[in-house]
């Protein structure tokens, strides 16, 4: 997809949908083409209806759409102060609300006959900070911030970290009708401008227990393994320092 790329009208910005759509769902248009066709244009529409949103709180067009990359499972682009990832559905589709986590606008799977593995997946949040590298003693301070409150963020790496721009709340001018399939919990620390939060929510459980953890993970060489097994151990260390 061309870094480059404008997007002129509806047109330009259906066609765009329909090849993220095809591309992340090329399974099934294999496997059921006639009910892939048949759902094809009701989750266009549900999506354009999702940018029509974001034009109006933003006071945007199709102009200001920003494509910013690809990432493990989205295409990511930007609308002026809002970022909207769109692509296949997440590990986790379904998680506890915090304060460590990037306050999503919106966050919900378009269904494909009814199979969450097959459709779209669309999350709104703000622009934050990104960065190459972090300091390893601040990617801990988020980590244990996690296992504080009884979750486990286990892709650790900076790339999935950012610098908020604005307090972490959901910053949206307009009645909406976006959902948001967190799981509803009040939250009672906001983080402030300039704190660091956790951008992608996948991997982000209850603590396994360790044998369980590797014998999920280890095996598929994820690159956040080594971090996590020395994130464990020193959280174990500093928690049984403190009994």
């Amino acid at each position: 997809m061309d870094k480059n790329m404008v997007i002129k009208n509806s047109t330009d910005l259906r066609n765009l949908i329909e090849d993220i759509y095809r591309i992340t769902n090329k399974n099934a248009v294999k496997k059921d083409p006639f009910s892939f066709e048949r759902e094809r244009e009701s989750i266009i529409n549900d999506i354009v209806a999702v940018f029509n949103q974001l034009f109006l709180n933003e006071g945007a067009s199709y102009s200001d759409i920003e494509f910013l990359g690809i990432g493990a499972t989205s295409y990511v682009f930007a609308v002026k102060s809002k970022v909207i990832k769109i692509g296949s559905d997440r590990y986790t589709n379904n998680i506890r609300n915090n304060p460590y986590i990037l306050q999503p606008v919106f966050r919900k799977s378009f269904e494909f006959k009814g199979n969450i593995l097959e459709g779209l997946f669309v999350e709104v949040v703000e622009r934050v900070k990104t960065f190459k590298d972090i300091n390893e003693d601040e990617l801990y301070e988020l980590y244990a911030s996690f296992r504080n409150i009884g979750l486990e963020w286990i892709d650790v790496e900076p790339r999935n970290v950012g610098a908020l721009l604005k307090d972490n709340v959901i910053n949206w001018k307009l009645p909406t009708v976006f959902e948001n399939d967190l799981n509803g919990e009040e939250i009672h620390e906001v983080r402030k401008a300039g704190d660091l939060v956790v951008l992608d929510t996948d991997f982000i459980y209850e603590p396994m227990a360790p044998e369980e953890f590797f014998n999920c993970y280890e095996d598929e060489e994820w690159d956040f393994i080594p971090i996590v097994r020395k994130f464990r151990k020193r959280y174990e260390k500093e928690k049984s320092h403190k009994k």
